[in-house]
């Protein structure tokens, strides 16, 4: 239950109660808000798992430059300020600065030997280079949110006059946020020692910026960044001026900080797989793919020829293999319980990565390969809630040194996201198609499958038959019981349908207190025999508050009874109203 949805009227002379009508329609329409909530919260969880996906990228391409390793972060405070100095609204400004932070994603798309190149590139080097803006806006469409986002990052390199890239905009055709973002990553560029250049003074920057006004860049953006930092430079002169004279000596400015350069190696090396990896990811995916590409990453990139990822199963609290790569035997029916068994079992408890370089030495490690010789597991977490354990074996020992499993760590990050974003994915995928109050395939669902199997019935000359299926009495059941119990009653009753159908029907709800039982390739005999089973044992259930439930049903099958949907339903209904006139408890055939 996530909420209750209220009826009432004014209590004023002549108000009438409810008709059974009308609370039978708001009973719908709350089942139908009910569905409405859970699709967009999980759509928001899906669009919130994508945004940390995206934003890990986007560290990454700042990290491959030990001189830029804050550029993103740095130009998104001041392109904000710009932007609300410029009169920007609020919602533009919230634009603005995503784009700044993801300006530069798109640079997974361009190698190393190109982005630190000390001297000019080739055309053939800048054609890869002026692709980034559009890879970039590519990796941000998929988020509905990031609509505006991404088109300001595929125009960030365009330029004034015309001659940027990539489309090649010109003056007010290049979107405003884009012509801020330029200005201010431009400044913070002049500022920074890149491979082709040493950094320079902000007096110079500016001076840069004002000789490139109408050229490069929109001057009235040019002269709105100029006067906001020359005020920002003598607030801060005053400020300085203000403080009381200590005598002791001015330190030295703090070096800047570049972070650790035994990172840099670390990060371009992990940079190849994380890219192609965000390639494929970034895609909608289903959960069996997104596993599988994790895994080829691990085998192909990576070099480790055994590898699997755990789940855990929440009720049991265990550790269940999900997907497997490289094992001669089939590790999937292996169960470990969170901090009681295995590598995997104490990773999943502490939420930590953990090595073995001897797994003979190991007291955790559990045998699942004659060939293993050190084994490193990682957790999946997002949001500090763990989701599973990504597991890597080789037949060496001490195959996996520091900078290796720091590599594996961060691809670790990026495998959660990408599980979560598609398990987010399936998830609204099957409520889209799943009654909330019973877990069973939903009219929507029905009419699908119902297509479907008439068109191959129809192309193969087969049957198909429905089942129509009420519950008797059920207006009483409400009345008497109240609400609450007649949801449960109805939830027991589609547990019998589901448990005394087939594999291959479709039990679905229809509505209210009805019920549909689609039965593919099968004449009427056969599901007449269906139905009195489904009947005979609703009526043996017993209730704690009601003695006993039963139920009505209907029978039409193809092509006797219609050629479509809309005529197997009327023909079954019909016949299921025909034997609730009866008495109730009984099927109506032809």
């Amino acid at each position: 239950m996530i909420g209750t949805l209220r009826m009432a009227r004014w209590n004023r002379p002549g108000a009438l109660p409810f008709t059974d009508d009308e609370v039978r329609f708001v009973e719908g329409c709350a089942e139908i808000a009910g569905t409405a909530i859970r699709r967009a919260r999980l759509h928001s969880d899906l669009e919130r798992a994508y945004l940390d996906m995206v934003l890990t990228l986007a560290r990454t391409v700042d990290a491959r430059d030990r001189h830029t390793s804050n550029h993103s972060e740095v130009i998104a405070r001041r392109a904000v300020r710009l932007a609300r100095a410029f009169g920007c609204a609020d919602e533009e400004v919230r634009d603005i600065e995503w784009a700044a932070r993801l300006h530069d994603i798109g640079k997974l798309s361009v190698p190393d030997s190109i982005l630190q190149k000390p001297g000019p590139l080739s055309e053939a080097e800048w054609e890869i280079m002026r692709q980034h803006p559009v890879v970039g806006s590519e990796i941000l469409v998929p988020v509905e949110r990031m609509a505006h986002v991404a088109g300001l990052v595929r125009s960030h390199q365009e330029r004034w006059d015309g001659t940027g890239y990539p489309d090649g905009l010109r003056g007010d055709n290049i979107p405003l946020g884009a012509r801020i973002l330029a200005v201010v990553d431009a400044y913070s560029a002049i500022l920074e020692d890149r491979a082709y250049a040493r950094a320079r003074t902000a007096g110079e920057a500016l001076e840069e910026l004002r000789r490139c006004g109408g050229t490069q860049f929109d001057p009235a953006i040019v002269d709105a960044f100029c006067r906001m930092l020359t005020r920002d430079d003598a607030e801060a002169a005053t400020a300085d001026a203000a403080k009381p004279d200590s005598g002791a000596e001015t330190p030295a400015p703090a070096p800047r900080t570049t972070g650790s350069p035994a990172y840099v190696p670390r990060v371009r090396r992990a940079l190849p797989a994380l890219t192609d990896l965000a390639k494929r990811l970034l895609r909608p995916l289903d959960l069996p793919m997104v596993l599988d590409e994790i895994l080829r990453q691990i085998q192909e990139v990576f070099g480790y020829p055994l590898c699997d990822v755990f789940f855990i199963d929440e009720e049991t609290r265990e550790l269940h293999v999900m997907a497997q790569r490289g094992f001669a035997t089939s590790v999937a029916p292996w169960r470990f319980p969170i901090g009681e068994r295995g590598i995997v079992g104490w990773v999943a408890r502490h939420k930590r990565a953990y090595y073995a370089p001897d797994v003979v030495l190991d007291p955790y490690y559990v045998a699942a390969s004659p060939d293993t010789r050190s084994d490193a597991a990682f957790p999946l977490i997002v949001d500090d809630r763990i989701i599973g354990v990504l597991n890597v074996e080789s037949p060496a020992v001490d195959a996996f040194p520091k900078e290796n499993r720091e590599v594996l760590e961060a691809f670790a990050i990026l495998a959660g996201l990408a599980i979560l974003r598609a398990q987010r994915d399936d998830d609204l995928t099957r409520l889209a198609l799943t009654d909330g109050l019973t877990g069973l395939a939903n009219r929507r669902a029905l009419w699908e499958a119902l297509e479907r199997e008439i068109a191959r019935g129809e192309r193969e000359h087969r049957p198909v038959t429905v089942l129509v299926i009420e519950v008797d009495h059920f207006k009483y059941c409400n009345d008497v019981l109240g609400h609450l119990e007649g949801d449960r009653i109805l939830r027991v009753i589609a547990d019998t349908l589901r448990a005394n159908s087939r594999a291959m029907d479709m039990v679905a709800r229809f509505g209210g207190d009805e019920f549909v039982i689609l039965l593919a390739d099968t004449d009427a005999a056969t599901a007449c025999q269906i139905a009195e089973r489904v009947r005979a044992r609703v009526a043996e259930l017993i209730f704690a508050r009601a003695a006993q439930m039963t139920v009505s049903i209907g029978l039409a099958t193809m092509p006797q009874d219609g050629a479509t949907g809309e005529a197997l339903i009327e023909a079954a209904d019909q016949r299921m109203y025909e034997a609730k006139r009866a008495g109730g408890n009984c099927v109506g055939a032809a």
